[in-house]
Parts: structure tokens; sequence; C-alpha cells
């Protein structure tokens, strides 16, 4: 079942960016929950790490893309930087909800990343997300992997071209 969290603009049961079958709005906040009530927590006690947005990233692939993408811009002030590969991402409402919040992620976000293979089913979707992030008042950059589907192999060259550009 779905489990909704009051609190989320949108959240509503089966209404998410994912897949049939993949996580709605609702699930990504558990998502979020676990993220930043558990993990970031632990990475911070047991690591020697710089804090605050402009040290933080965020990449997620496919299904995780969408969570990545509600993460970063339902709590924009934890993030610097934020990574999309393989995902065409049709639940914009993050960015469209909350005006504030669009813009404390202009003032945070350093870097907007988008990746994808030409040949990847979401590909004719993500052709419109670089310059509707642009638009919003975003700095992109962007990979197209020529010949590549929604695999590793894609993923891999994107995460090559992406972690260098991180924390410049």
């Amino acid at each position: 079942p779905t489990v909704v969290t009051p609190g989320l603009p949108g959240n509503t049961p089966g209404v998410g960016g994912g897949p049939p079958g993949g996580a709605g709005l609702g699930d990504t906040d558990l998502y979020s929950k676990d993220l930043r009530g558990a993990v970031m927590p632990l990475v911070k006690a047991n690591y020697r790490v710089l804090e605050g947005p402009a040290n933080t990233a965020i990449v997620g692939l496919s299904m995780g893309a969408g969570q990545t993408f509600n993460n970063a811009f339902y709590h924009p002030e934890d993030f610097g930087y934020v990574g999309l590969l393989s995902n065409s991402i049709n639940n914009r409402i993050a960015i469209e909800a909350d005006p504030a919040k669009l813009a404390t992620a202009k003032k945070t976000f350093k870097l907007v990343y988008v990746g994808i293979g030409d040949k990847d089913g979401s590909y004719p979707a993500f052709q419109s997300l670089p310059a509707y992030f642009e638009n919003k008042g975003f700095k992109v950059a962007q990979q197209v992997v020529a010949n590549g589907r929604h695999a590793w192999d894609v993923w891999q060259l994107n995460l090559a071209d992406v972690a260098p550009k991180l924390f410049k």
C-alpha cells in the first residue's frame, strides 16, 4: 500500500514519477525520511565530511533519479549538486509546488546534471528536461550517450562525466 504523508504537496496515492510499480510521492517521502533521518546522520557521525549544501551532492539513477529529484526539490536546503541519470521526471510537481523551495534551490544548487542514453525508453520525455531546468534558472550539465540504453554502461559513463563537476 502507498503511505500518504501529510505535508507534501500533491501527495496522492498512486500518483508519482516512477514507472508502473515505482515509488509514488508517498513512498518517496519514506525514502526521504530514511535518507535525511538515518543515512545522512550516519555518514556525518562516522566520516569526516564538510556539511552544508555546498558540500552535499545527491545523484540517482532510474527510479532513484525520481527519488533524488523529489528529495532535492522538497529539501533544497540540504543539497548543492543534483544528478539525475536516466529519468524523464514526469512529476515536476516538486518544482512547481512551492515557490519558496524553488527560490532556495536556485540559491543552493550549483549544478543540476542530467544524463541518459539516446535509446533509453525515457529519452523522448528527457529531451525537454535540460531546457526546463535552464528556464527555471538552474545551471545544467548533460550527457547523452549515443546508442545507450537504460543500462549500467550508460550510468557508468554518466557518473564518470558528473563526478569531476561536483564540489567545484
